[in-house]
């Protein structure tokens, strides 16, 4: 078990790699669009509302129940979670406050075993993103109002895109893949046009190495409780909310 003396209890926000997760999306982005989405083999899918629909239309809404049925006890709200992923230099206490989420709380099901829920809505997520992220956003002058807009099982990270001549309004749509613990790229919409992005070529090896990283992030970040350690194990997308378990 860590010593409680090695866990720094800060609301320090992560730098380096965690922003560069987030960043390296929108570098993708301008990129792409400064070369010319079709030249580079990205294929429209029509209108974006209409794609999202039928895909919504194809989703099967799953949700976590919470408590976990089998529990011995009602969950109880935590005040904060500590934290730990390779990026940071030691884990970290992240305080409720500065997390956002709706529902913050701790379970325990039948054998015992710790399992932590998170739940937030669309604002949450956003205030979630412009606290830990703003500041940089607000720095770089090719990137404004970004902001999440939460879809049937994924999401679309919006925001406008500096070209030089004129601001573009882009927006990156990632989706759960069958795991329901990683995200997969699924195109970008440009002006009500949903574009898929090319199979290969060196934007598609650029999309693949920040997912790759940002499913990393998901995959290693570890919570540490009274109990040990618990991983995410099941994230739920819908319309206006997120869900998180993990144990």
């Amino acid at each position: 078990m860590l010593d409680e003396k090695q866990i720094t209890q800060s609301t320090a926000k992560p730098t380096l790699v965690s922003r560069v997760i987030y960043a390296g999306f929108w570098v993708v982005l301008v990129v792409v669009l400064v070369l010319a989405l079709r030249t580079l083999g990205f294929q429209s899918q029509g209108e974006t509302e209409a794609y999202l629909n039928n895909q919504a239309v194809q989703y099967i809404r799953p949700t976590i129940t919470w408590p976990v049925t089998g529990s011995p006890d009602q969950a109880a709200p935590l005040s904060s979670i500590t934290g730990d992923i390779w990026f940071l230099d030691q884990p970290r206490v992240f305080f409720a406050e500065t997390i956002f989420a709706g529902r913050l709380e701790r379970g325990t099901i039948a054998n015992g075993q710790s399992v932590y829920y998170i739940e937030f809505d669309e604002a949450g997520v956003n205030q979630y993103l412009t606290y830990w992220f703003g500041e940089w956003a607000d720095q770089n002058a090719r990137l404004r109002d970004a902001h999440v807009d939460l879809i049937p099982d994924g999401v679309i990270i919006y925001g406008d895109l500096n070209l030089g001549m004129h601001w573009q309004q882009v927006g990156a749509t990632f989706h759960l893949d069958e795991s329901k613990r990683q995200f997969t790229f699924t195109g970008v919409d440009v002006d009500g046009e949903f574009l898929t992005s090319p199979p290969i070529g060196p934007i598609a090896q650029g999309i693949d190495a920040l997912e790759a990283e940002g499913n990393r992030a998901l995959r290693e970040f570890r919570f540490i409780d009274s109990e040990g350690s618990l991983f995410f194990q099941q994230i739920v997308v819908l319309e206006d909310l997120v869900q998180i378990i993990a144990y």
